[in-house]
């Protein structure tokens, strides 16, 4: 809690000035969140100022990045707060705050309507959304490909293959835990970073957040593998920075980190949808 503490001085004090701009649209929301999670908001439009309603709640806009919010609960229970988010354009987003120890899920989207919406929820932006996505999930059909791989104890995570479609890369993700205690998936974070960090210097990180996830289970069982591809906005690296696609398990020290360079993003293969 002390490192979010810390990188949340920027966001404090941006909650702190007044507000100098009018509201064009309001838009309310309901939030839940936990101290031991940090929740992920991906907005339409820059952020432009953070209120915060009550101390004991903790929000920093995501280094590197314009819209995206990170907020994190700094106690195990408080009464019901609110945030306001002031966005270019001079859209107002309030949420309507209130504790939840295990919230679904902590990776949300914005979308046009100003709806905060779930990862999952989020479709294709296309005539017919759902059939889009149907036929971009059985176009990525498991395979034995190995852009990166990493084991840890008995579970093993491989990043098959790397798909683009118009303005959208496809992540394709297995994990196989071939132990016999399920693991827990907590979150799956998609985090850019330096190549080589200097001795000294600041960690540059920029968190990606999904704008859709094929449906797979939290759980894998013992002796008992899932599939999941993972959609993001289309991007490029520098060859200095690395995409690390984290997998954290809940209460549990099998954590894994796929490791993926900028020749694989450009290498990525065009997902034929008929």
């Amino acid at each position: 809690m002390k490192s979010f503490k810390n990188i949340t001085g920027l966001a404090i004090a941006i909650a702190l000035a007044p507000f100098s701009m009018s509201a064009q649209n309001v838009y309310v929301n309901q939030l839940e969140i936990t101290e031991n999670k940090t929740t992920s908001i991906l907005f339409p439009h820059p952020i432009e100022a953070i209120d915060l309603g009550s101390p004991n709640v903790l929000a920093q806009r995501v280094p590197g990045t314009e819209n995206v919010l990170q907020i994190k609960a700094d106690t195990s229970a408080f009464d019901e707060t609110n945030i306001t988010v002031i966005t270019s354009g001079g859209s107002l987003h309030q949420f309507n705050v209130r504790y939840e120890p295990y919230p679904a899920t902590c990776y949300f989207i914005i979308n046009k309507s100003g709806v905060l919406e779930t990862v999952q929820s989020v479709i294709f932006n296309e005539t017919n959304p759902v059939s889009v996505f149907e036929r971009a999930y059985k176009a990525i059909r498991p395979q034995n490909g190995k852009v990166s791989k990493e084991k840890v104890g008995k579970v093993k995570a491989v990043l098959q293959g790397i798909y683009v479609k118009d303005n959208n890369l496809f992540f394709s993700v297995s994990v196989q835990n071939n132990s016999n205690i399920a693991y827990d998936i907590e979150s799956v974070a998609f985090v850019v970073k330096d190549r080589k960090q200097a001795k000294r210097t600041a960690v540059q990180e920029n968190v990606i957040v999904p704008i859709h996830a094929s449906s797979a289970p939290k759980t894998i069982r013992g002796e008992s593998s899932i599939h999941v591809i993972y959609t993001l906005e289309k991007f490029t690296l520098p060859t200095t920075k690395q995409l690390q696609i984290v997998l954290t398990e809940r209460n549990g020290g099998r954590h894994i980190t796929l490791k993926v360079d900028s020749s694989d993003i450009n290498n990525s293969q065009s997902v034929n949808i008929k």
